[in-house]
């Protein structure tokens, strides 16, 4: 195989993942309001990550956001925390929907502040919008 088309190959597969990580985020994070407003107010990353959208974009996400009015506790759950883990979502996936006795907001809390969903969207900002540091 030719370097060109390793380079092409390589270019196609972290092209897929960054993908991926984008679409959970909306999918996860974004299009539940409560869970949007949270991470907004909280995560300076997701913040970041929001405010560089275009305007039409965040109307469309706006105007199909959802409220959060699952129970936690039914068949769910699992289908939300699929593919979470490789993402690095686990923890805070885990904790949102935990049996333990807290609060949906401060469930929505822990996940929106933990470091794995902090690192995953800083590493989207990064390529996305933040130039990489000029080197001498």
């Amino acid at each position: 195989m030719s370097k060109e088309k390793k380079i092409e190959k390589a270019n196609a597969k972290a092209r897929k993942r960054l993908e991926n990580a984008m679409n959970n985020i909306y999918v996860k994070f974004t299009l539940f309001k409560e869970v949007h407003e949270t991470a907004y107010k909280l995560n300076p990353e997701y913040k970041y990550f929001w405010d560089k959208h275009p305007a039409e974009t965040k109307q469309d996400i706006l105007k199909n956001q959802k409220p959060m009015e699952m129970n936690l506790s039914k068949g769910r759950i699992p289908e939300m925390q699929f593919g979470f883990g490789t993402l690095g979502f686990g923890y805070g996936v885990k904790r949102l929907f935990s049996s333990e006795r807290l609060s949906s907001e401060e469930k929505i809390e822990i996940s929106v502040t933990c470091e794995k969903f902090t690192k995953t969207v800083r590493a989207v900002n990064e390529t996305l919008w933040r130039k990489p540091p000029k080197t001498l």
